[in-house]
């Protein structure tokens, strides 16, 4: 039987000591709080709604490591400003939302990503974030996890994970090439290696049930 999404984040939290991890499903628009409303107001209901929903998930995450409630609104880039002394990252597939947050003096940044784990993904991904050094990675994994659709969808999610944690620093894009990840055989762990940024202290987790994958990355603070 498959473990559930919930179940997921539970297990992810446990091996991400000092991440708080929260999930919601879509919450109407009258969540969204003060800037967030302005920001949301050109999207579509749809969007709306998984904006507020990642929202909720957010603060929900805050007040558990000890922040009062308020707006997360976004800069121009798009990413969440976040209180004075945190880090966080939101992410959402469809109807679900999920965030997580750690205080800025244990973590330079913090990226999480929800994926489904589609089989039918597998043809299309694999010819667009796989390079050559990963190929064997993903053999390993499909032979090494019990349930998975497409091992490419686990190498996308892990990179979006990356990618979420270290874009908010240096504002600079990433291609597919530019981050490598090594899957650790066995385990829920990842380690992640940016192009021209090899000495980045970066940790990942990932996770799936045959239906959802979630992964998480965060830079550790020095």
């Amino acid at each position: 039987m498959s473990i559930s999404l919930v179940t997921i984040l539970d297990l992810i939290g446990r091996e991400c000591p000092g991440i708080a991890i929260e999930s919601r499903s879509v919450f109407p628009e009258t969540m969204l709080n003060g800037a967030e409303v302005q920001f949301a107001s050109t999207m579509t209901p749809l969007r709306r709604a998984q904006f507020a929903a990642g929202r909720a998930c957010a603060r929900a995450a805050l007040s558990r490591i000890g922040c009062a409630p308020d707006a997360i609104p976004c800069d121009p880039d798009g990413v969440p400003q976040w209180p004075i002394g945190f880090v966080g990252s939101i992410s959402h597939k469809n109807t679900e939302s999920i965030a997580a947050i750690g205080f800025a003096r244990e973590f330079r940044g913090i990226g999480i990503d929800l994926e489904f784990d589609k089989a039918s993904d597998e043809e299309v991904l694999s010819g667009v974030v796989v390079n050559r050094a990963e190929v064997d990675q993903l053999v390993q994994l499909r032979r090494g996890t019990a349930q998975i659709g497409s091992p490419s969808t686990w190498l996308f999610s892990a990179k979006e994970a990356v990618y979420k944690s270290v874009f908010p620093l240096f504002r600079i894009p990433l291609s597919w090439e530019d981050v490598e990840i090594a899957f650790l055989p066995g385990k829920l762990t990842f380690v992640p290696t940016i192009r021209d940024h090899e000495g980045l202290s970066l940790r990942g987790r990932i996770i799936g049930n045959g239906a959802w994958i979630v992964a998480i990355s965060w830079l550790e603070a020095q």
